[in-house]
């Protein structure tokens, strides 16, 4: 081999090795970004597919790989919504990493990426996001409570985290990870420190009876003073230790760790059979669609509703009620009548 092939070959590894570093750095970073793990592990989960379809690294991928990505994410059957998500997850990742620099081999910074191969509508399939939204109603969700024994520390962890589900309104990571020093006394009230999709470290007020769920739960345990880092929902096995992605090791080393998205979850669905619900139609985000419904039987406006969800505007919550609630039949006895039934 020539002096002259040889110092290519070894320039080319060179440059390969100092842009894989600067990716995986890239990579970390935009990985640091999202707020919460169930977040970080989808989003990783959705480029691992990627890279596994296309053979590639990050930087060698184009607009033809992401086309075959989607066909083959169709054929293997995935839902449109997981389509949409994977193909979100990597958008997101090469938009950062067009703003990420690296230095070039003239000593210029320039950016990582030079364009998103993931933009675009037309990649994405169409996906109505409250297609199949349902919720609870008032008599279900009674049930649901009542099957909740409270005299034990697990029945009183998971009354007080299924009724502040309902209480709140809040989606499933944002009301399981809460901690103790997230709960705000003022003059008499108690508030919950949350922050969510675009909006970070509001206010909203527990209301008495889950703030009664919570205090009935830390008089179980014992816990007159707990500590502010603590996670209030905490789990009481170690079956967490199960799951592929639970270092067993450092679980038994730090024992203040949430209960987890799929416990959650699985509970969720013992109680509602519990109730004499139909559990496989019940998922925890049901529950935030029954807090919505709830507030509008109370006579909430739309704009109170969205306030109280979090949504970025009423217009969001107008499209999310209508899709719960359904189309009303206002002429069926005119029809009956006509028919002579």
């Amino acid at each position: 081999m020539s002096l002259a092939n040889e110092l290519f070959i070894k320039t080319g590894i060179a440059v390969a090795d100092i842009r894989m570093q600067a990716w995986t750095e890239c990579r970390e970073a935009w990985m640091a970004t999202r707020r919460s793990d169930a977040t970080r592990l989808a989003y990783a989960r959705a480029l691992e597919d990627l890279l596994a379809s296309a053979e590639l690294q990050p930087w060698e991928i184009g607009r033809a790989d992401m086309l075959r990505w989607v066909k083959q994410m169709k054929q293997r059957g995935l839902a449109n919504s997981t389509q949409t998500q994977y193909l979100a997850a990597v958008s997101s990742l090469y938009k950062f990493a067009m703003a990420w620099t690296q230095v070039d081999s003239d000593g210029r910074e320039v950016p990582l990426a030079t364009f998103n191969p993931a933009a675009g509508r037309d990649l994405r399939p169409k996906v109505d996001p409250y297609g199949k939204a349902n919720c609870l109603s008032i008599s279900e969700c009674r049930a649901l409570l009542r099957s909740i024994h409270r005299d034990t520390r697990q029945g009183a962890r998971d009354y007080a985290l299924f009724l502040g589900y309902l209480m709140t309104g809040r989606r499933n990571t944002e009301w399981r990870t809460i901690k103790w020093g997230d709960l705000v006394h003022r003059g008499g009230n108690v508030f919950h420190r949350w922050s969510g999709k675009g909006k970070k470290d509001q206010l909203f007020e527990i209301a008495p009876p889950s703030w009664e769920a919570l205090a009935n739960y830390m008089a179980i345990c014992n816990l007159r003073l707990p500590d502010p880092d603590e996670y209030i929902f905490q789990p009481v096995t170690d079956n967490a230790t199960r799951l592929p992605n639970v270092n067993a090791e450092k679980w038994a080393q730090n024992r203040n760790h949430p209960i987890t998205s799929r416990e959650v979850g699985r509970l969720l669905k013992v109680y509602a059979r519990r109730a004499g619900l139909e559990a496989e139609k019940i998922s925890v985000h049901t529950l935030r669609h029954s807090a919505a419904m709830l507030r509008r039987e109370a006579g909430d406006d739309v704009q109170k509703i969205s306030d109280f969800l979090g949504h970025s505007n009423a217009a969001v919550t107008r499209i999310y009620l209508h899709k719960i609630e359904g189309k009303g039949d206002q002429s069926w006895a005119t029809v009956a009548k006509a028919l002579g039934l």
